[in-house]
């Protein structure tokens, strides 16, 4: 005889209502995923990769479909979400910031290409790093890294996110040398609200 809470899980009552609840939560990870994609991708394509925002955000939304799906097929761990992380984005921004500065003379259509193909290989290249890692078990090396060191890379990514979204709410540079650009005439209606719902 079957124990009543074993019964409700395993119930029609109860299978549907896990159906129900994983499509919610399928939803709001879909939405999630959306919307770290255009923000991860409209940090990294600023500044004169502007004009080429839409197609990163393509090539970011792709990128958001085909890692839950590898993820799925190839995870020992079969609850595993994954999505798009704001650490690789700032890295991959400053970059493509780079990468834009030394192609200044290049025609837009190349350093998109450039910048494209460094973002792809660089993805390849951690993935694979990631996959050794996992194959040899060295998980374990985390544990040596010091704290002031992961402190202080974190830091340094909440500057540089929330730089790079002030920047892109007044469509201006900000940071420490030009922090005053915030505060010029129109530009604190744009960034005011946005802050205020941001610490609600």
């Amino acid at each position: 005889m079957q124990a009543p809470l074993e019964t409700e899980l395993t119930g029609p009552t109860g299978r549907s209502r896990s159906t129900i609840k994983s499509a919610i939560a399928a939803l709001v990870l879909s939405a999630l995923a959306v919307s770290f994609a255009i923000s991860f991708a409209s940090i990294v394509y600023s500044g004169p990769l502007t004009p080429h925002l839409i197609k990163g955000i393509g090539i970011a939304l792709l990128g958001n479909v085909f890692m839950p799906v590898v993820a799925a097929f190839m995870s020992s761990y079969r609850g595993i979400v994954v999505h798009a992380q704001d650490v690789p984005a700032v890295l991959l921004a400053i970059a493509a910031a780079s990468v834009a500065s030394t192609m200044a003379l290049a025609p837009g259509e190349t350093v998109f290409a450039t910048v494209a193909a460094v973002i792809g290989l660089t993805s390849v290249f951690t993935g694979l790093v990631m996959y050794v890692a996992g194959r040899l078990n060295l998980g374990f090396i985390a544990r040596f890294i010091p704290y002031s060191v992961i402190g202080g890379f974190l830091a340094a990514t909440g500057y540089l996110l929330l730089t790079g979204a002030l920047g892109m709410m007044i469509k201006q540079e900000v940071s420490v040398t030009t922090v005053a650009n915030l505060f010029e005439p129109g530009n604190p209606v744009r960034w005011i609200p946005w802050l205020i719902l941001a610490a609600v």
